[in-house]
């Protein structure tokens, strides 16, 4: 539920909701690569390109096979 509701949130433009939906995602299920991902995209969004970095670090670390061509 939180997952579909960060991404209704994102695709309206709030991007703090949504940044909230995944946090509270990622810290309720720590192994779900795509939240991670989908925070990436927020964060980078808002400028909050330290953020962005450590997500896409985390989403990378729990799915390499993601990063292959």
């Amino acid at each position: 539920m939180l997952y579909n509701l960060g991404l209704v949130k994102r695709s309206a433009g709030q991007l703090d909701d949504a940044a909230q939906c995944f946090e509270q995602l990622v810290s309720l299920q720590p192994h779900r690569a795509e939240a991670y991902a989908i925070l990436v995209l927020v964060r980078y969004t808002q400028g909050r390109l330290d953020v962005a970095e450590q997500m896409l670090r985390r989403a990378i670390a729990l799915n390499p096979q993601a990063t292959e061509p």
